[in-house]
């Protein structure tokens, strides 16, 4: 945003979008502050270290500045100080167009997809940030890698942004938030339906992918991952060039040989009709050596140093909340990952089988919103059904939608031993954690925390509990 704005107000700063957009403002030398609901998230204390002040609660008295930026939840563009500023005619922006005028200043590479886009921009930040003089980025994560969720140089070239198809505005503005982008090239990870609470159909959602590899222009480049079964029917189309990567034959950068070695994986990329490169990732499962060849094929399209980009990528340490590790000791792991979708569900527990190959897995599952519970119930049931055992808590609601009695973790529980699995337990609260976690093996044993809530704030009282049973 090339601007005169001195001063910005944030409703909903916690939010991982728009912490990171926060962030960015503060490097454009804006006053930033915001306001939030009353608890404190993961993105808290980043805001605090970079000297913007977080309200607790929303209350008019709170906004100052010169704009105010709002996302999606907290009632959007209704929420009291949103309105406020309306009122005061200071003008209100959403967190889309935000992020779009940003977009429209540089060079962008934009990250889609229904899951692995938030790893995926967080490894093209990190490997663009390490080999390039500078780049500017925007990472829907509270932190990775040891690195902010968003950045801004004025004199970058290159602008990384996660790119959300959720809409602008659930009570206002349907139009999918990356839409406002202006991208000169794209990485798609995979398609899959998810947001049913404001997509009607498959069909739909798959028209406003197709719409979105439509807008980049025919000098830029979408990149593709070639094993997914829509992505690359989408842009069958396009006028612009398209590049394929995965673990297909056909891809132009092809995925093989994928191995654990030494707590990390090592696996190669073959260029079509050229050298075959190997790379080594701190994290875990095929689908992030898949991510991580995204990441290869712009590097190299870009004109950079593969051996450079190799090295950065060794020395990724993570994304906050994707198989994070918080616990390590006498056979018992503890790993926190944000899945909340069955694919996701799937992909993780596959991931943390490779890794761990003699261990039992636990997986303590939070339900993120009535929509997407009610719609995948089945789905949920089978991906969860990979672990050995599972602990449903109540669902986590959005703040996007209203309570629906009609769904509930009991009724996910309950259908699932009607369908013979045993190993599913409905916990309420954290005392039956601790209840739960007695009847487990206590050998050779991972537990994930997982989920798009706040389930990760259970992992200290899992951690603590291991620790006074050693």
């Amino acid at each position: 945003m090339k601007t005169t704005i001195h001063a910005a107000h944030f409703v909903g700063i916690q939010g991982v979008g728009m912490s990171a957009l926060a962030l960015i403002y503060k490097d454009k030398g804006i006053n930033v502050n915001g306001s939030d609901a009353g608890e404190e998230f993961d993105t808290f204390q980043e805001l605090r270290n970079r000297g913007i002040t977080v309200y607790s609660e929303f209350s008019p008295s709170h906004v100052m500045g010169d704009v105010v930026i709002y996302g999606g939840a907290h009632n959007g563009e209704k929420n009291i100080e949103v309105m406020y500023a309306k009122s005061k005619g200071i003008p209100t922006v959403s967190f889309a167009q935000a992020l779009g005028n940003l977009s429209s200043e540089k060079i962008t590479l934009a990250i889609c997809g229904c899951h692995g886009k938030t790893t995926t921009s967080a490894l093209s930040a990190y490997v663009l940030d390490s080999v390039l003089s500078q780049v500017s980025y925007a990472v829907g994560a509270a932190h990775f890698s040891d690195k902010p969720a968003g950045k801004w140089t004025e004199n970058s070239a290159l602008f990384v942004v996660e790119a959300d198809e959720y809409v602008v505005d659930p009570q206002t503005d349907s139009r999918p938030k990356f839409s406002l982008l202006s991208p000169r090239y794209i990485i798609a990870t995979v398609f899959d339906y998810d947001h049913v609470d404001m997509y009607a159909s498959v069909e739909e959602l798959r028209s406003v992918y197709a719409r979105f590899f439509e807008s980049v222009p025919q000098s830029g480049i979408i990149f593709v991952n070639a094993d997914d079964a829509v992505l690359p029917k989408l842009v069958s189309k396009v006028k612009t060039r398209v590049v394929t990567y995965g673990t297909s034959q056909k891809a132009d950068y092809r995925t093989h040989s994928i191995t654990r070695q030494n707590n990390r994986t090592v696996f190669s990329v073959t260029i079509k009709g050229g050298k075959e490169y190997i790379f080594t990732l701190n994290l875990h499962g095929k689908h992030n050596a898949v991510n991580a060849t995204g990441v290869i094929a712009f590097c190299n399209e870009y004109g950079l140093d593969l051996k450079k980009c190799a090295q950065a990528l060794s020395l990724f340490s993570g994304v906050r909340r994707r198989l994070e590790l918080h616990y390590d000791k006498n056979d018992i792991v503890v790993l926190d990952d944000y899945a909340h979708h069955p694919a996701e569900i799937t992909a993780t527990l596959n991931a943390v089988r490779t890794s761990y190959k003699n261990k039992k897995i636990a997986v303590l599952f939070q339900p993120h919103t009535f929509s997407r519970t009610k719609h995948f119930l089945s789905g949920f049931i089978e991906s969860l059904s990979d672990a050995d055992y599972v602990g449903v808590l109540p669902i986590f609601a959005s703040k996007r939608e209203l309570l629906d009695d009609k769904i509930s973790s009991e009724m996910l529980v309950s259908r699932a031993h009607e369908l013979r699995q045993g190993n599913f337990n409905y916990i309420r609260n954290e005392e039956a954690i601790n209840s739960w976690l007695k009847t487990l093996s206590k050998e050779k044993l991972v537990i994930v925390t997982m989920g798009a809530g706040d389930v990760y704030t259970y992992t200290n009282a899992i951690k603590k509990f291991f620790e006074c049973h050693e």
